[in-house]
């Protein structure tokens, strides 16, 4: 039994293009000006369609997968509790943070 893929109305749409190029054109250059698209977002598609099948029509979160400035919850909550209990600004945070415990925090980070 075949599974079927639920795709959305952009994807069955890259899969008219890739339809249109195999079964009417084979060829890119009409295909993309049927469509109104360029060649590079076509070859993008057709090289996902290629690799990943119906999968790789979907769009996908183009959100970062690590964040490198999220710092350790240790150093945190250190921040917090010297902004609750000491009031310190953001430059003399990150001057204390750095003479009293040896880390150093940007006071753009804090």
């Amino acid at each position: 039994m075949e599974q079927t893929i639920k795709l959305d109305s952009q994807a069955r749409l890259r899969l008219r293009w890739i339809q249109h190029y195999e079964q009417v054109t084979n060829k890119v250059a009409p295909t993309c000006r049927y469509f109104g698209i360029s060649r590079t977002t076509f070859y993008m598609w057709y090289n996902c369609y290629l690799s990943l099948g119906l999968e790789g029509l979907k769009s996908k979160s183009s959100r970062p997968h690590k964040i490198q400035r999220w710092l350790p919850k240790d150093i945190c909550d250190t921040i917090i509790e010297l902004r609750l209990k000491r009031h310190y600004g953001p430059a003399r945070m990150s001057w204390y943070i750095r003479q009293k415990y040896g880390w150093f925090v940007s006071k753009n980070t804090i």
